[in-house]
C-alpha cells in the first residue's frame, strides 16, 4: 500500500528503495557549499519480518547515504549515478570508481603506478587517447603500447619481446584477453600460473 511520512529525515540506519528518478530531487546544500543534498519524496521501505512498503514522504526526506549500481552509459541505471553526483552525504560509490575497477588494465595501472604494489607482468596494446592511463608515472610490470598505427609485425615484434624478456622467465603460460576501455579495445598479454624456471609459452 502507499502511506504518507511527516517526518523530514530518514531515520538512522533505515533503509529506502529509490526505483525511479521521478522519486527523488537535488536541492542545494545548506551545510557543504557547491554540494547537492538528496530528497526523497517516494520510497520503498522495509520492516521486520520481511515488510515492505511504497511510501510517500512529505515533505521530501533527505538522504544520510546513497547506495546504488554505477554503471557508466547504462540507459536503465544511468540516473543512479547522475543523482548521487557530487553530494553532502557519503556514497556506496560512483560511475569513475566503477570504471576504475571494472577495467582491469586501469587497475593494475593504479596499483602499480600510485600505489607501488606489484603486478603480472602485462603487455597491453592501447587504441586512441587515455586519458586514464598517463604516461607517467610508469607503471612497473605494466607496458603500454600505444597503437597509431596498427600493424600486425610491430604487434608480434611486441609480443615476441614481451615473452622474450626476463620479467616472464618465472611464467610457463599466458593468458589473452580484450578489455575495452574509453579509447577503444585494447588487448593484453599477462602471466599466469606461475612456474619457477619454466619457459614462456602462448596459450589462446
Amino acid at each position: 500500500g502507499d502511506s504518507r511520512c511527516p517526518h523530514p529525515c530518514l531515520p538512522t540506519g533505515a533503509m529506502v528503495l529509490c526505483l525511479s528518478p521521478a522519486w527523488a530531487s537535488r536541492v542545494p546544500s545548506e551545510t557543504s557549499p557547491g554540494a547537492w543534498s538528496l530528497l526523497l519524496s517516494r520510497g520503498v521501505s522495509f520492516e521486520a519480518g520481511g515488510h515492505s512498503a511504497l511510501e510517500t514522504f512529505v515533505p521530501p526526506r533527505r538522504a544520510n547515504y546513497v547506495m546504488g549500481t554505477f554503471v557508466a552509459g547504462d540507459p536503465q541505471g544511468g540516473w543512479v549515478g547522475e543523482l548521487a553526483r557530487d553530494l553532502d552525504c557519503p556514497t556506496g560509490g560512483s560511475v569513475p570508481l566503477t570504471h576504475r575497477l571494472e577495467d582491469p588494465l586501469v587497475t593494475r595501472w593504479v596499483l602499480a603506478a600510485r600505489a607501488g604494489l606489484p603486478v603480472p607482468p602485462t603487455l597491453a596494446f592501447v587504441l586512441g587517447p587515455r586519458g586514464d592511463l598517463p604516461a607517467e608515472p610508469a607503471a612497473p610490470g605494466v607496458r603500454l603500447v600505444r597503437l597509431e598505427d596498427p600493424r600486425e609485425s610491430l604487434v608480434q615484434e611486441e609480443v615476441d619481446a614481451f615473452l622474450g624478456g626476463t620479467a616472464m622467465e618465472p611464467y610457463s603460460q599466458v593468458g589473452t584477453g580484450a578489455w575495452r576501455g574509453k579509447g577503444g579495445t585494447h588487448g593484453a598479454r599477462r602471466g599466469a600460473g606461475a612456474r619457477p624456471g619454466g619457459h614462456p609459452r602462448a596459450r589462446q
